[in-house]
C-alpha cells in the first residue's frame, strides 16, 4: 500500500481531500496530515510516506522549504497544491523534482490525473529497486520452517554494522560460536558465503544511498564499509553491472527527464 501524507493549512481543503478522494482505487492510504510545514516535516519523518500532497504558502515554513529539508530522506513523490500561479514557486518546485503542480481550486479530474502520475512513478521506482537486486535472495525461510538463531543473530549484526570493519571471526565471537562453524552454517542456511552476503548487503545499501543523495564515490564507499574507493567501485560494477559514477549519471538523467516532463506540460 502506498502511504500518503497531506499537508494543507486550510482545514476544510485538507479534510476534503482526505475524505472525498478514493485512495483505495489508487492503492493508497492516508497515514498522516498536517496544517503547517513544520508539522508536515515531523509527520513525514515519522510516517515515511511514498507520496505527499502539500500546499506552498503556509505560516512559518513553506511547502517548498519543507521539501528542501526532506531532500536527504528516502525518495518521496510530491504533488503541490497552490492558490498562486507564482512562477518562482513553480520553478523551485520543478527544480526539486515535484511530480505535479495543481492550482486551487482544482477539479477532481486534475487531482485524479496527478495521483495516477505519482503512483505510476512510485511503482516504477519500486520495480527498478526489486530488479536491481532480484538476484540477492536475503535470508528467509518458508512459512512454518524454523529460523536458525545463529544466522538470524549474524544477519542482524550485519544489518547494524555493515559500515564497520566486519569479519566472520568478529561475528562468530559476538554470537558465541566458532568462525569455522559459522562459515559452514552461513553457506548452508543462506546459499552464500559470509563474505558474499556481507558484500551484497553493502552494495544494496550503496544503491539505496545513491538514490537518496548524489554522494561522492569515496563518501559512498566509506558509508558502506570500504576505505578503498577504487576497490569499492570495482565491486559495485561487478555486482550491479554499472560503476557508481554511471549509476549516478543514470539517476541524474532520470531526474532531468522528470523535470523536462513538467516544463513541457
Amino acid at each position: 500500500m502506498i502511504r500518503v501524507v497531506v499537508v494543507e493549512d486550510e482545514k476544510m481543503i485538507r479534510k476534503g481531500i482526505i475524505m472525498t478522494t478514493d485512495w483505495q482505487s489508487f492503492g493508497c492510504q492516508v497515514v498522516g496530515e498536517a496544517q503547517s510545514g513544520e508539522e508536515g516535516l515531523s509527520v513525514i519523518k515519522e510516517k515515511k510516506p511514498h507520496l505527499v500532497l502539500t500546499d506552498i504558502r503556509m505560516k512559518g515554513m513553506t511547502g517548498i522549504e519543507m521539501i528542501e529539508e526532506l531532500k536527504g530522506e528516502r525518495p518521496i513523490q510530491f504533488i503541490i497544491l497552490s492558490g498562486y500561479s507564482d512562477f518562482e514557486y513553480a520553478r523551485s518546485a520543478l527544480r526539486l523534482g515535484v511530480t505535479d503542480y495543481l492550482l486551487k481550486p482544482f477539479q477532481d479530474e486534475e487531482l485524479t490525473k496527478a495521483l495516477k502520475h505519482a503512483v505510476d512513478k512510485i511503482r516504477s521506482r519500486e520495480k527498478e529497486e526489486e530488479e536491481e537486486f532480484s538476484f540477492f535472495q536475503e535470508y528467509q525461510k518458508n512459512k512454518g520452517e524454523e529460523y536458525n538463531p545463529y544466522i538470524v543473530k549474524s544477519i542482524q549484526y550485519l544489518e547494524e554494522n555493515y559500515m564497520k570493519d566486519v569479519s566472520c571471526q568478529k561475528v562468530a565471537e559476538e554470537i558465541g560460536i566458532s568462525e569455522s562453524y559459522l562459515g559452514k552454517l552461513f553457506r548452508k542456511e543462506t546459499g552464500y558465503t559470509f563474505v558474499d552476503y556481507l558484500t551484497l548487503t553493502r552494495m544494496k545499501k550503496a544503491v539505496l544511498l545513491l538514490q537518496k543523495d548524489p554522494l561522492k564515490i569515496y563518501e559512498l564507499a566509506y558509508l558502506v564499509g570500504y576505505n578503498d574507493a577504487h576497490y569499492f567501485s570495482n565491486l559495485f560494477k561487478k555486482i550491479t553491472g554499472k560503476s557508481p559514477s554511471a549509476y549516478k549519471r543514470t539517476l541524474s538523467m532520470e531526474q532531468k527527464h522528470q523535470g523536462g516532463e513538467h516544463e513541457g506540460n
